[in-house]
């Protein structure tokens, strides 16, 4: 995975599986397992799925996926605007992630199960912290930027 030249101009990423690419654009790393076909978020040192200590390659992640399951937050940390309503989504290539919608009302009548998204990044400071970081959150995959 490249990484950029000029990093210091950047917020840094708030997770592990957040990187960015040679001019800066953020993108989601994950893992495959060349075994068994099976696409990890983050990095990993064995396969969950078929045990392989070898043969594990890094591999960025899908931008797009569906909703697999969801909830609607009320209650949360300080800090945390409420509610929200936090997903987890199946990436095109196999992997899953968890992560907060945006863009939609949190609506209890809703079904947001299978609903097209895509990925956004934003660098925000966080609540308690004290510099930005780079963060993603889910979008409707028909919403514009």
């Amino acid at each position: 995975m490249a990484e950029v030249e000029n990093a210091e101009a950047l917020a840094p990423s708030i997770a592990s599986h957040i990187s960015r690419d040679g001019d800066g654009k953020p993108y989601l790393t994950g893992t495959k397992c060349s075994s068994c076909g099976h696409v990890f978020v983050g990095g990993r040192e064995v396969c969950a799925k078929c045990y392989a200590r070898s043969g594990l390659e890094p591999v960025r992640l899908a931008e797009t996926g569906t909703i697999y399951t969801w909830s609607i937050i009320y209650r949360s940390f300080p800090g945390i605007e409420t509610p929200f309503i936090d997903v987890i989504v199946d990436l095109e290539d196999g992997a899953h992630i968890k992560g907060i919608l945006k863009g939609v009302e949190p609506d209890p009548e809703a079904q947001y199960f299978d609903m097209p998204v895509r990925v956004q990044y934003e660098e925000m400071v966080p609540p308690g912290a004290d510099e930005e970081y780079l963060v993603y959150y889910f979008y409707p995959a028909d919403q514009e930027a």
